[in-house]
């Protein structure tokens, strides 16, 4: 079981501390992949260690007050900071 927190990075865009919506289009036991516009970002499990992955037939990334991401999923979040 790997453990990881939702972060995003995206050289597209450079607002910190901005809400924004990203659709969750594939997942893996080690990254997720998230849809912003036209980018796609792969999301490293080691930078999201809130998030367990838990595999099956339709396998989910979990954290413990039940928050999923799973394929198709719309996700919030917030841009921390850019590079």
């Amino acid at each position: 079981m790997y453990c990881f927190r939702l972060f995003f990075r995206c050289i597209t865009f450079k607002w910190k501390r901005r809400y924004f919506r990203g659709h969750c289009t594939q997942g893996a036991e080690a990254w997720g992949l998230l849809e912003l516009w036209t980018c796609e970002k792969h999301l490293s499990y080691l930078k999201m260690p809130d998030y367990c992955y838990v595999a099956g037939e339709y396998p989910v990334f979990l954290n413990d007050k039940l928050s999923k991401i799973e394929k198709d999923v719309l996700i919030c979040f917030i841009v921390i900071g850019t590079k």
